[in-house]
């Protein structure tokens, strides 16, 4: 009896130096975050711009906030982020709602915000929000999209909350002025270099809706309509000659639900004379992304992009 009495009392000073450790790990691990550079902790402590842009790498590589700051005179915030969707951008919306609402929102669409696709399109990477969960529920309710063991996870461990955040805080201070810095262009990346490949048919590599996705990308629809803010849901060019009705039947069961329509770029520099605006198919380099900005900014301007007629781009850059 002594015995097992000696087991079980092991057994719990075990448990509580792990406790403890994994405690005083998480609290210095959240001080060291929250004065890290990053989109995540800026979109939950210090965004106050007037227009903010959210979106997958396409958001990220397309606006460029000096443009849209010069044409319009507001400020200006982009936090595209690459591989991420829908899910992860209505949750960087709701962090920044708990504490700041924009005046505008640019929502870049894609494929992956709103059809079936790869693990690692889908949930795998909203682990990158953790930091978030214990300081907003809305986040939290979006990281346990990954699954029902996150919630133990999280209870189990406080430091589990940063495991997915290391190089980000890391990259931040040692690199605070580089071009992928939160803040080296408002988080705007511009990338260089010119396309050389063909001019062909978009490869149709998602087939099927995801009703969860466009279930949380009419909630981010809702969120803005709560708090009176103007939302742009755009669709940036691509270097390829769009196949399939995805897009219009999308776009057809937003404005039938809300009365937004998309402004529709995608084929605006579809065409071989434009091969030196993109660095691949799907992103344009600076050049191509200061000329899309510049429209944006004219449109903004001029009349905000709300009416239907002004839902397709020009082709006259």
């Amino acid at each position: 009896m002594k015995a097992f009495c000696k087991i079980l009392l092991g057994a719990a000073v075990i448990t509580a130096g792990f406790l403890a450790a994994d405690r005083l790990g998480a609290r210095l691990a959240g001080h060291i975050y929250a004065g890290s550079r990053t989109k995540l902790e800026y979109a939950a402590e210090g965004c106050d711009e007037q227009l903010l842009i959210f979106g997958y790498s396409r958001a990220q590589h397309h606006y460029a906030p000096e443009i849209l700051s010069e044409a319009t005179g507001m400020s200006v915030y982009n936090f595209g982020t690459g591989g991420q969707n829908i899910y992860y951008h209505y949750a960087l919306l709701n962090a920044v709602l708990a504490h700041h609402t924009p005046e505008t929102v640019i929502l870049e669409l894609g494929h992956i915000d709103y059809m079936q696709t790869p693990s690692r399109f889908d949930r795998d990477k909203l682990g990158k929000l953790a930091p978030l969960y214990y300081r907003n529920d809305s986040v939290a309710s979006v990281i346990r999209l990954r699954g029902p063991e996150e919630r133990y996870k999280f209870a189990l461990s406080h430091l589990y909350a940063y495991n997915s955040t290391a190089w980000d805080i890391l990259y931040g201070k040692l690199f605070p002025d580089s071009d992928n810095s939160t803040f080296g262009h408002n988080g705007y990346v511009p990338i260089d270099g010119q396309y050389d490949g063909a001019l062909k048919e978009a490869t149709d590599d998602y087939t099927l809706f995801d009703a969860s996705k466009i279930a949380c990308l009419e909630r981010f629809i809702e969120r803005c309509r709560e708090r009176e803010i103007d939302l742009i849901i755009a669709i940036s060019p691509a270097y390829h000659i769009r196949t399939g009705d995805r897009v219009e039947r999308i776009a057809e069961r937003i404005y039938s639900r809300y009365g937004i329509e998309i402004l529709d770029c995608e084929q605006l520099l579809a065409r071989l004379e434009y091969a030196d605006c993109f660095k691949d198919e799907l992103h344009m380099n600076r050049k191509g992304a200061e000329f899309y900005t510049r429209l944006i900014a004219r449109r903004l301007k001029q009349s905000g992009i709300r009416n239907p007629e002004e839902t397709h781009c020009e082709r006259q850059p």
